[in-house]
């Protein structure tokens, strides 16, 4: 049960990430968080959007790839 949940928030978490990239986050973020994935509060989404965008998050993502 517990791994199911586990997979799914990952599934979900995968889905909002997909949609952020989809919109353009990458470029602009700003647009990014003008168009909120759905059944998520817009103050939510701009924290999640600010997250991938950040520096930090571009340096794990860059390593992990690397790796």
């Amino acid at each position: 049960m517990v791994r199911q949940m586990q997979k799914h928030l990952t599934d979900w978490r995968h889905t909002m990430k997909k949609h952020w990239v989809d919109v353009g986050g990458e470029v602009d973020n700003e647009r990014a968080k003008s168009k909120p994935f759905v059944s998520i509060t817009s103050s939510d989404w701009a924290i999640l959007c600010d997250f991938w965008a950040s520096d930090s998050h571009q340096v794990c993502r860059t390593f992990y790839i690397n790796f």
